[in-house]
């Protein structure tokens, strides 16, 4: 009996989940099916009515707009009302951090709808078949103890059913704590459970980090991989490689976050004044790329030069060529010799947001599947050609490789090569632009960095963002979600 109603909880958590009948459970309903939502959350429809505290007025705009994600989600778009609703009220919340702690909120909401049982035992037939289920397996229990001594049982065999008893009814009590720690229960909750609530951890704030020249330095022996391609396990070998070479960064809230925040409210407005005109809702996907790029590429000094480099560049192309040029300007810079704390902030975020970029393309590729159709093919492409320029028996580390490269490209100028086709050749000239100035201009190259972040966030398909929560969570998805409660989704919304 508690077999069958684990295996029924679960299968109808994974029904009410997937993406087939997320639509027909979800938007007939604001806050979802059998969802506990605090009584008074559902009677307002403004935070100002809140007069307690501002963590009130945080939590009513996270589950208040939870069901905009739901909506992103399974596919219609948001109404004009809906997105300047949705707009202003984040807006009025200003200060970033806060928007960031209403986005932990919802998302932490979103993966215990999406992956969990919450939907299933969090209402009243839940309870009940929950308490029947521990019931039965006190039953179990007890009926066994009292009558073992028919069973015939040899002392191991006793002893292991004892433990496995034992620990289905742990496995159950383990259950209901996190049932009562979810956070909908916490909502509805929060007058008692208020600082528990808001000083609880929902992301763990770490940026994964790889690099292509590191990368390249622990490639594997052409011996091995001649052998990995002939026992067709190659895929295996570079995630392997990959792992190896991965590291993480925290990602603070200010300024990291911060920067980010005002990046895209930037971008908002000033897409916002690319319309043709109010018959104009939408900019399709090339649209949005060209006005972006235009945008930042212009808060350059050298905006003509770089402009001959990138202009011509594709999504995949301008993240490994501005990869690897802020992998070579990062390590031309001393760091004791840089002035004032803001030049290197701005220099360390460029890096941070660098190398996640290159790893999202490297070891995430379904997410940016979207954007990065050809990866594969000028990824490989490009490490090839590096090959060519800087042979690993010369090198012995990633600072040497990126001195050889700095020192080589050049030997090997062809004016007569078409740029778009080399992104080495593309990233050395890049870098050669950016580091003309007596300082380099981080602070300009952390705006590229959060443009490209952004496209990429806007392309990826929703319900692989909705994915991500289940595995810790990624940045990509928090500039998601940020975008669409700015209104910049709606952009987008032609691409879908």
């Amino acid at each position: 009996m508690a077999g069958i109603i684990k295996y029924a909880e679960r299968n109808r958590a994974f029904y009410l989940a997937s993406l087939d009948h997320l639509g027909d459970d979800w938007l007939p309903s604001e806050w979802g099916d059998e969802i506990p939502v605090p009584a008074e959350f559902q009677k307002m429809d403004s935070p100002e009515k809140f007069e307690q505290s501002q963590e009130q007025m945080l939590l009513w705009t996270a589950v208040h707009h939870f069901g905009t994600i739901k909506m992103m989600l399974v596919g219609p778009l948001l109404s004009p009302d809906q997105c300047s609703e949705i707009r202003e009220t984040f807006l009025q919340v200003g200060d970033s951090s806060q928007v960031l702690q209403i986005m932990e909120i919802e998302l932490s909401l979103l993966y215990e709808v999406l992956h969990t049982k919450l939907p299933v035992v969090g209402c009243m037939m839940g309870y009940i078949f929950r308490f029947i289920n521990m019931c039965c397996i006190l039953v179990a229990f007890l009926s066994f103890s009292l009558f073992k001594k028919y069973y015939l049982l040899k002392q191991l065999d006793m002893w292991l059913t004892y433990g496995l008893l034992i620990w289905a009814f742990v496995l159950d009590i383990i259950s209901i704590v996190l049932l009562i720690s979810s956070d909908w229960i916490l909502a509805a909750h929060i007058q008692n459970t208020k600082s528990r609530f808001f000083k609880k951890r929902r992301w763990s704030r770490a940026v994964s980090q790889l690099n292509f020249i590191t990368y390249y330095v622990n490639d594997y022996p052409s011996l091995l991989k001649e052998v990995a391609d002939f026992l067709r396990i190659r895929g295996l070998l570079e995630d392997i490689k990959g792992i190896r070479c991965l590291s993480s960064k925290d990602f603070k809230e200010d300024p990291e976050w911060r920067f980010i925040f005002e990046e895209v409210k930037e971008l908002n407005e000033f897409l916002n004044g690319k319309m043709a005109g109010p018959s104009q809702t939408v900019l399709d996907t090339k649209q949005v790329w060209l006005y972006s790029r235009e945008r930042v590429l212009q808060g350059f000094s050298n905006s003509n030069e770089l402009m001959k480099i990138v202009g011509e560049l594709d999504y995949t192309k301008s993240v490994l060529t501005w990869h690897i040029a802020t992998e070579l300007c990062f390590q031309g810079v001393d760091q004791t010799s840089t002035s004032g704390n803001v030049s290197i902030s701005h220099r360390e975020f460029c890096k941070l947001l660098s190398d996640y970029m290159f790893y999202l393309l490297i070891m995430q590729p379904a997410i940016m599947a979207a954007v990065s159709v050809s990866w594969k093919k000028v990824f490989e492409e490009t490490l090839a050609e590096t090959a060519l320029y800087v042979r690993r028996s010369s090198i012995s580390n990633d600072e040497d490789a990126r001195k050889k490269i700095l020192q080589l490209i050049p030997n090997f100028r062809n004016p007569e090569r078409d740029i778009s086709r080399s992104v080495l050749f593309a990233a050395s000239e890049l870098a050669k632009q950016l580091k003309k100035s007596n300082s380099t201009p981080w602070e300009q190259m952390s705006k590229v960095w959060v443009h490209l972040m952004c496209f990429a966030a806007m392309n990826c398909r929703p319900h692989v963002h909705a994915q991500q929560p289940s595995k810790g969570g990624e940045l990509l998805t928090f500039v998601w979600l940020l975008m669409n409660h700015l209104g910049l989704g709606t952009h987008f919304s032609s691409h879908y």
